[in-house]
């Protein structure tokens, strides 16, 4: 991460209103302004951890002397912790080991990545504006009223259930990890952190579509939105979904 690129941070940051900041990016036209705000707010990407810890200064290696560089380097390691090439124990140290040899102020920002949190003033509501490609819409069915009367009729392989007044959430599966995303294209990582207790069979490419519920909608909202007492969320699955496998053997 070189200095402009840091500068341009800085001044989105020190910028008062939401329309400036977004129209400062739009003309800057920056690819690296983006990448930055695809690694940290892009669904495709997740980092299974919080850094809280201060990492101290140490002395850079040689290997990696330039920022662009180390920003060749981020991308690979963005990449293992997304797959899970290296979990746990393994991938703090590795997290570590990058901002080490990381200035202060590139450190900083590195940091702000893997919270997935730039802090600048423009979240995944602003990317959606700026980029179409960085969070994807998702086009999904609502619940509709079934008015008794209404001659409206259904087949036979078809269940109905009352509406849950919770957040609708999509977990794609892939391999033996799993992302929670919401109907708006974000990540939802409070619910992300449950989902590594869960158990997969390794083998399959599928997404999961349901609704997300603690008690209440304003239950489920601070659960998802702050992490409070997100261990008491539940999910109602409607669906699975594959490109590639029937559902019989989905369902199976």
């Amino acid at each position: 991460m070189n200095k402009p690129l840091i500068n341009e941070l800085v001044h989105i940051k020190s910028l008062n209103l939401w329309s400036d900041k977004l129209d400062y990016i739009q003309k800057s036209q920056s690819q690296s302004l983006k990448e930055v705000f695809e690694y940290t707010y892009s669904p495709k990407y997740n980092y299974y951890l919080k850094l809280h810890e201060e990492i101290r200064d140490v002395a850079h290696s040689s290997e990696y002397r330039f920022p662009d560089d180390r920003w060749v380097l981020w991308k690979t390691l963005a990449r293992n912790l997304t797959i899970r090439k290296v979990t746990d124990g393994d991938a703090i140290n590795m997290v570590f080991n990058f901002l080490s040899i990381c200035s202060s102020k590139e450190k900083y920002w590195y940091t702000k990545i893997i919270n997935r949190d730039l802090e600048v003033g423009v979240g995944p509501h602003g990317v959606k504006h700026l980029w179409k490609d960085i969070i994807p819409p998702i086009n999904i069915q609502l619940a509709d009223t079934y008015i008794t009367d209404s001659g409206m009729s259904f087949p036979l392989d078809m269940c109905l259930e009352p509406k849950i007044d919770g957040v609708r959430c999509f977990i794609h599966i892939k391999g033996d990890t799993a992302v929670a995303i919401s109907r708006t294209g974000e990540r939802l990582y409070h619910f992300d952190s449950l989902l590594r207790n869960w158990s997969f069979d390794g083998g399959g490419d599928y997404i999961i579509d349901g609704e997300l519920y603690n008690n209440s909608w304003e239950n489920t909202w601070n659960s998802l939105y702050t992490g409070d007492n997100a261990q008491d969320l539940k999910y109602y699955m409607f669906d699975i979904i594959s490109k590639n496998q029937p559902r019989s053997q989905l369902y199976s």
